[in-house]
C-alpha cells in the first residue's frame, strides 16, 4: 500500500504498484509492458478465528482499499456473501492477524505471505481469493505492475522497459546468480 499511495501522490518516477490502483494513476503513469508480477496458488486469504464463519454483517480488516487483495475480496464477497459483509476496517497488514486472533475484527484479509504463518495465530483459512480468481477466470492472479511517469517521455519509457526485460532475461538464463539473494530475502 505504501507504493500505491506514493503513485497516487506522484512521488516517484518509477515504481511497483498493485494492479488495482491503476485506474487512479494511469493519467500520470504508463504501465510498462514488462516486470509485472502474476501468480498462481499465492493469492490473499480471508482468515477467521471461528472455523466456517459466515461473513454476513461481519467486520473485516483489510490492508488497503486500493490493493489487488481487496479487489479480489470484493469480487469474492459479491458472490459468496450475498448479505454483504459489515464494516471494512483498513489497518497495516502486520496488524491484521493479531486483530483477528484478539477478536477486534471478525475476519482479516491477508496478503499471500501470511499463508505460511496464520496457523501460528490460531486462525483458519475461510477462503483463498487467489483460488477463487483462478477457478473463476482461469487466469493467474494479477499481483503487481511496474509503472513510470509519462512525463519521462516515450524514449525513456522504452529504455526502462528494455532494461527490465534484459534483467529478467538474465535472471532466467542464469538463476544461480540471484539464488543466494532470493534465499536470503525470501
Amino acid at each position: 500500500d505504501i507504493t500505491n499511495g506514493m503513485a497516487e501522490r506522484g512521488e516517484l518516477d518509477v515504481l511497483k504498484v498493485s494492479y488495482a490502483v491503476l485506474p487512479w494513476v494511469l493519467d500520470d503513469y504508463a504501465l510498462l509492458p514488462c516486470g509485472g508480477a502474476l501468480g498462481r496458488g499465492c493469492g490473499p486469504l480471508v482468515l477467521t478465528k471461528e472455523l466456517g464463519l459466515d461473513l454476513t454483517g461481519r467486520t473485516v480488516a483489510v490492508p488497503s482499499e486500493r490493493s489487488t487483495a481487496y479487489l479480489l475480496f470484493r469480487l469474492w464477497a459479491a458472490e459468496m456473501v450475498p448479505g454483504g459483509v459489515g464494516e471494512v476496517v483498513v489497518m497495516p497488514f502486520d496488524e491484521i492477524m493479531p486483530a483477528v486472533r484478539d477478536g477486534k475484527v471478525d475476519a482479516g484479509l491477508v496478503i499471500h505471505e501470511a499463508r505460511f504463518t496464520y496457523r501460528n495465530f490460531g486462525l483458519h483459512n475461510l477462503a483463498d481469493m487467489g483460488r477463487h480468481w483462478e477457478d473463476t477466470t482461469g487466469l493467474p492472479i494479477p499481483l503487481g505492475a511496474i509503472i513510470a511517469k509519462r512525463s519521462l517521455g516515450e524514449e525513456t519509457l522504452r529504455r526502462l522497459a528494455d532494461s527490465i526485460r534484459s534483467s529478467v532475461r538474465l535472471a532466467w538464463d542464469h538463476p544461480e546468480v540471484s539464488r543466494p539473494y532470493v534465499l536470503e530475502h525470501a
